[in-house]
């Protein structure tokens, strides 16, 4: 179309095809800051699949994404495309007569994602908040900014550990020696130590939790325990702990987006590193460790009334009291003068 070329068929499967991509990736295939970079990007098939694009899904949008429109997948037969792997298990014959999927509740926005609502969704056409949409750019594109001036390995990190180091079946003496390292070097150097209860960090990083209509940056501290404790970085005070339980089951929705349910609530989680497989393939992988541990004390908690209560709405603010602390010498000084 770009290039003057007839309109027909051909157009519709390129659309199908950049329609894929973004439904598996989240962002669409020609990115550019203007119309006319993208263009551009469009003319010579500039783009790339993200690492963790499944290979038969890649494979088909690839057949697709073609200049020649006499070469995409389906040109001149349609069954070509119906019957690539993509589809497999698809009844073409029946499919009219099958009960579409069930309407899912709106998928909460991170902080700068418009809120996927269908009675928000936008008017059909291509005009020029369509074309901004499909260009999928963000601040955060843009330019990332630093949260903090603390160290970034410490701060998005996965420590590698071996499995035994995580449950300890039997007394390891290297496993332990490396694991205290570990431990210490984390007390020293990691200003998040003081929120995990003399635990060790398996993996940290920043995370925009959504709750309601807002979402906040926040420090998440996957542990042994197991434990996800999650910290306010700027005031430094621990604001919660994701309960665990059996049926706690993380769930991906892209590269940046991801849930953890719990019996109570859903966290719906936004990742700025796009690492959200990483985050839930880490908290599955904890979760079978400390299976045995985790229902006994979910067990315990469903008693005693207490599970998915936060213990921490009064947790200590680390600056707060420090100052706190600071000033208090100063006032018993003043209240001797004036005696």
């Amino acid at each position: 179309m770009l290039r003057g070329d007839d309109v027909g068929p051909p157009c519709d499967y390129w659309a199908l095809g950049a329609m894929v991509f973004q439904m598996i990736s989240g962002q669409a295939p020609f990115r550019a800051i203007n119309d006319f970079h993208l263009m551009n990007k469009i003319q010579k098939l500039d783009f790339s699949f993200p690492a963790d694009f499944p290979e038969v899904a890649k494979d088909f949008v690839a057949k697709i994404l073609v200049l020649d429109p006499a070469a995409r997948l389906g040109s001149g037969n349609i069954e070509r495309l119906k019957a690539h792997p993509f589809f497999e298990g698809v009844d073409w014959k029946n499919i009219v007569k099958m009960k579409p999927p069930d309407i899912l509740p709106p998928l909460p926005a991170s902080l700068e994602e418009a809120e996927m609502n269908p009675e928000n969704m936008p008017e059909p056409g291509l005009d020029e908040k369509a074309l901004n949409r499909l260009m999928n750019l963000s601040l955060m594109e843009m330019g990332p900014s630093k949260q903090l001036s603390l160290d970034s390995e410490i701060l998005n990190s996965a420590v590698d550990i071996p499995s035994d180091m995580i449950e300890l079946p039997k007394v390891d003496k290297k496993a332990l020696a490396a694991r205290q390292r570990k431990l210490e070097k984390q007390r020293k150097e990691n200003p998040y130590h003081l929120f995990v209860q003399d635990n060790l960090i398996i993996r940290s990083g920043f995370i925009d939790k959504k709750k309601g209509l807002f979402s906040r940056r926040r420090m998440f501290l996957l542990t042994e325990g197991p434990h996800l404790f999650y910290v306010d970085p700027n005031t430094m005070e621990l604001k919660g702990e994701v309960p665990w339980s059996p049926c706690m089951r993380t769930e991906v929705k892209n590269f940046r987006t991801f849930f953890v349910h719990t019996p109570k609530r859903i966290y719906y989680l936004f990742d700025p590193e796009s690492r959200a497989l990483e985050w839930c393939k880490a908290i599955d992988q904890l979760k079978a460790r400390y299976a045995d541990k985790i229902a006994e004390s979910y067990e315990k908690a469903v008693r005693d009334g207490t599970f998915g209560v936060n213990k921490f709405k009064k947790s200590s603010n680390y600056f707060g009291d420090k100052r706190k602390k600071e000033e208090e010498p100063a006032k018993s000084e003043e209240g001797g003068s004036q005696r």
